[in-house]
């Protein structure tokens, strides 16, 4: 694979929109569209799931190829305030090996969504 010329490995997934149902008392439902960016396509996968993060990691695992399995999750405010943006980052497992993707974003959800992508290119990038 090819490398940008930032240094930063080039990117197989893009999360390009998020949007979740969510509310007291009902699953959650999330629906995600996540560009192939080799393919040059764009594809819609939805998922239920009992949070929003869980819907949107479970939405998102649905494009992704390969034997990923998520790991861990951590997210953390950069700020105080309810504008605060959110830092997340995700740990993923391909053959033995632990990958981590990290994201900000003002949505803690799509931060959530963006740092799994983010951990899933580097997997599937390492092979």
């Amino acid at each position: 694979m090819v490398s940008s010329t930032l240094g930063k490995p080039a990117q197989v997934y893009e999360l390009t929109e998020v949007q979740v149902i969510s509310g007291s008392g009902a699953s959650r439902v999330a629906a995600i569209t996540l560009r192939h960016l080799n393919k040059g396509t764009e594809d819609t996968y939805s998922s239920v799931a009992e949070g929003p993060v869980q819907a949107v990691i479970s939405a998102i695992s649905q494009g992704i190829s390969g034997d990923i399995t998520f790991g861990d999750l951590e997210l953390h405010s950069l700020s105080s305030g309810e504008d605060a943006h959110a830092e997340a980052a995700v740990t993923v497992e391909k053959d033995g090996k632990v990958f981590r993707g990290t994201a900000v974003h003002q949505d803690i959800v799509m931060a959530a969504g963006m740092a799994y992508v983010a951990a899933c290119n580097s997997a599937v990038m390492s092979v």
